[in-house]
């Protein structure tokens, strides 16, 4: 059926009972949405709340840093719905004032905005944790130095999931935040995050040089040849560099110089002209051939040279930069050398550039996190067996840690019995040895009338004689 309201439809997309669609007009494109808002995935205020389900397509407003925004540069580059929340991403623009005419112009910056809404139960919107809904879309900031970071480099793609939110950045860096416990946030753990967190990719991004940067080349009074070339940018990690220089001979010498942006070479002839060739690899792409690697040109020209012959004795120009790709990517080189920081939504895991400092992974757990958790499992550990210890010591079943105790106990008590019962039966045995010695000793020995006068003993001493036995 025809969805009341909605024409020159550009884009749809549907989450779980509500669906959003981009109008496209002459003059400027618009956002509706209708259907379950009971989380606020709508992106619109009305009378009745987050909870009001809309039957008809209501217009989503942005939000008021985009007051002065030129209507007609508004262009939502990605939409994407998830069972409760949104991602969407525009391009920033920046204002210019004429002081002549007094009016003010706008134009695209080259970074785009990252805006969000919905729920964020689990942290899927990326920002504060303590906000569990938010009605209309929020711009994602980043604190940095200079204030607050409300523009990014563009993103190759977003991607809303039932509780979690996934963001590719053109520097082909990949991050996620919101629900973990299925491991759906790709960070090695099934720990929620409220905030974006970067997720280990290999890098497919070679560094490379601008079309303006150059390579320059002269002599000093020793006849040193001292080589300077501007650095290369890279989208994650530090560059390394490899210096080739040919001859008009055909011969070639190549100089590995790590991170260093400058060589001085001895045992050149300054009369002679000289090509150079500075090719730019990082970590990733450091078993490359160099005819896989971005690179710059640049020469060494004598005084008297005519540069009409270069063509004729060297198989490269004289300068300027070629930028190689492994795969098909958005990322390049940013003509002002340098991104801001952060250029991304989240901590990044390594410099844009030699010039920006360092910062630790987020990805890696931080010692002191390491040594909480397990004293933490300690203290619950030992929580544990004094309950054990105090209030199940009656039952040895629930109470297993009283075993080896019982054990013992019996197992002393079994070592007392035998040593009774033996002892017993040695001074019963000894006993009545001696009672049968003395007997066949009174029969052998004792005369006659000593037998008869035994035998004519009184019932009482024959009575004190059985209990001398007994005793």
């Amino acid at each position: 059926i025809q969805v009341a309201d909605i024409e020159n439809a550009v884009r749809i997309e549907a989450g779980y009972e509500y669906a959003l669609a981009i109008i496209q007009t002459d003059s400027e494109q618009k956002l509706y949405s209708w259907g379950d808002n009971s989380l606020g995935q709508l992106g619109i205020v009305q009378p009745g709340g987050a909870g009001a389900m809309r039957t008809r397509p209501a217009e989503v407003k942005m939000p008021a840093e985009f007051a002065d925004y030129d209507a007609k540069l508004m262009i939502i580059d990605q939409l994407t719905a998830g069972y409760s929340h949104i991602l969407m991403t525009m391009p920033e623009q920046v204002f210019f004032d004429d002081p002549e005419t007094k009016t003010r112009s706008s134009s695209l910056s080259g970074y785009q905005h990252l805006l969000s809404w919905g729920s964020n139960a689990f942290g899927q919107l990326g920002s504060s944790p303590s906000t569990q809904i938010y009605l209309q879309p929020n711009l994602t900031t980043v604190a940095a130095e200079t204030g607050a970071t409300l523009a990014f480099v563009p993103f190759d793609a977003v991607a809303a999931g039932g509780s979690h939110s996934l963001v590719m950045s053109s520097l082909g860096q990949l991050a996620a935040s919101g629900r973990g416990n299925q491991g759906q946030l790709g960070t090695v753990s099934i720990i929620d995050r409220s905030s974006y967190t970067a997720v280990e990719t290999k890098d497919h991004i070679l560094p490379a040089w601008t079309e303006n940067q150059y390579v320059s080349a002269e002599f000093n009074e020793d006849n040193e040849l001292h080589i300077n070339w501007q650095p290369a940018q890279n989208n994650r990690s530090k560059t390394m560099y490899r210096l080739e220089i040919k001859t008009e001979d055909g011969k070639r010498q190549l100089l590995e110089c790590d991170e260093q942006t400058s060589r001085t070479i001895l045992h050149l002839v300054p009369s002679t002209p000289l090509a150079i060739t500075v090719y730019a690899y990082d970590e990733a792409s450091e078993t490359l051939p160099n005819d896989q690697l971005s690179l710059l040109n640049g020469a060494y020209l004598p005084e008297d040279y005519d540069i009409n012959l270069w063509s004729e004795t060297f198989d490269q120009p004289l300068s300027g930069a070629t930028q190689k790709m492994t795969v098909k990517q958005n990322w390049t080189a940013d003509p002002s050398g340098l991104l801001p920081v952060p250029a991304v939504p989240w901590k990044q895991t390594a410099a844009y550039d030699t010039r920006v400092e360092l910062t630790v992974p987020q990805s890696e757990v931080p010692l002191a996190n390491i040594v909480i958790m397990i004293l933490a499992t300690l203290l619950i550990i030992a929580a544990a067996i004094w309950i054990a210890i105090n209030f199940h010591k009656e039952r040895s079943l629930i109470y297993p840690l009283k075993m080896p105790t019982k054990i013992k106990t019996s197992g002393r008590r079994m070592k007392s019995l035998l040593s009774d019962t033996t002892t017993k039966i040695i001074y019963k045995t000894k006993t009545s040895v001696d009672r049968l010695k003395l007997k066949f000793k009174k029969d052998t020995s004792l005369p006659e009338t000593d037998k008869e006068a035994n035998e004519e003993e009184t019932p009482a001493d024959k009575s004190a004689v059985v209990s001398e036995d007994n005793k």
